[in-house]
């Protein structure tokens, strides 16, 4: 029997430490994402992740069941991955080969270049759009990436969005549309076809 997150905060609360494991298990991997694509780092990413988990784990007693656990667990991961930021004094780029996945991973067999030439032109175009895309997410103001992250990327709605930032709707919009025009004037897409 699958429980509800309702579920395993009330047995987490009443005594039963071993149920925010399911909340953890069920939620580590969007909030790891989220601190990711905030820091641009995966070590920090991870210290965040675990931080926020704990900052839940401590404050469950005040968690507000009217809203999705989910949405609670973005504010603090989100708060938390703010902090951080605040606090770091020297940025931390992400390597080249950890966004293409290392070398080793695209040596494959051979195939027909001839073949697939325009295939390959279309992956590498798409692959250089990318990288330009997180640079220029990791470039955005904190409150404007943590929208566009949000929204665009975790599929989350603006209202939810609203609730996970503390602000409202309206400004997220706003934030929103920021976010993508600064994003689009980052991207030379004419240079990103070649």
């Amino acid at each position: 029997m699958t429980l509800s997150d309702a579920q395993a905060v009330n047995l987490t609360i009443a005594g039963n430490r071993n149920q925010f494991r399911v909340l953890v298990d069920k939620y580590q991997k969007p909030l790891y994402d989220l601190a990711l694509r905030m820091t641009g780092n995966p070590q920090d990413a991870a210290d965040i992740t675990q931080t926020a988990f704990l900052k839940m784990y401590n404050a469950l007693s005040r968690y507000d069941g009217r809203h999705p656990f989910l949405n609670w667990a973005y504010s603090i991961t989100l708060n938390t991955a703010r902090n951080h930021l605040r606090h770091k004094t020297v940025v931390k780029f992400l390597s080249l080969d950890f966004r293409l996945g290392g070398a080793e991973e695209n040596d494959g067999p051979c195939v027909d270049v001839h073949d697939r030439r325009q295939d390959a032109e279309d992956m590498f175009a798409a692959g250089e759009l990318l990288k330009k895309l997180e640079r220029g997410l990791l470039r955005l103001p904190q409150d404007l990436r943590a929208a566009f992250i949000l929204f665009h990327l975790h599929n989350n709605t603006v209202k939810d969005v609203a609730f996970q930032c503390g602000v409202s709707e309206n400004a997220i919009n706003i934030r929103l549309s920021r976010a993508r025009t600064l994003l689009y004037k980052s991207i030379d897409i004419k240079e990103a076809r070649k």
